[in-house]
């Protein structure tokens, strides 16, 4: 035999009988506290009862206790993907980084290496006449040498994440702009 109880808003006593169909709403209760699928995303599992069952304001608080979770892993989710695609971002970052400190290195390199290409060309034409068979084999190295420096410096661009812009000017027109 159960023993009978007070309830909170009455002043009397529940018989056993009134207490046994409040334990099996006691039961219902709990059951569907188990079944609730806590870590899913979703509200497929909420419940609804009549207005009239005793434990309705509790089944309606738990629901939205559930629509709250549930907002709290999806804005997690959400959070975590952001985080992803930033993490992705800044390893493009660091690898392009890579790649232009590589390329300036290179570019350092030929440049070095191409400095004699296209500066030894300048003092043999000046010791050759203008009639020279080497004249002509000559003059296309200093050339063959001075796009490749050309091309160095587009590296070294690229490297440094600069625009270089080549532009003639009239020296005259600059120094006068400046005193004036």
């Amino acid at each position: 035999m159960k023993p009978s109880f007070p309830l909170p808003n009455r002043k009397e006593t529940i018989s056993p009988a009134e207490s046994g169909q409040i334990q099996s709403y006691v039961d219902e209760l709990v059951h569907y506290l188990g079944g609730i699928d806590w870590g899913g995303y979703g509200l497929d599992n909420v419940k609804t009862v009549e207005p009239s069952h005793p434990f309705s304001s509790v089944f309606d608080a738990i629901n939205l206790i559930k629509v709250e979770i549930d907002e709290l892993f999806q804005e997690h989710k959400r959070s975590e993907e952001e985080s992803a695609k930033l993490v992705a971002k800044l390893q493009r970052a660091q690898k392009m980084e890579a790649v232009g400190t590589l390329a300036g290195g290179v570019a350092h390199d030929l440049n070095n290496v191409l400095s004699a290409q296209v500066g030894y060309p300048d003092l043999i034409l000046m010791d050759l006449s203008d009639d020279s068979p080497l004249r002509e084999p000559i003059l296309r190295i200093q050339e063959s040498g001075q796009k490749a420096a050309a091309i160095v410096q587009d590296l070294l661009t690229l490297a440094r994440r600069g625009v270089v812009v080549a532009d003639v000017m009239n020296l005259n027109q600059l120094v006068d702009s400046y005193i004036n």
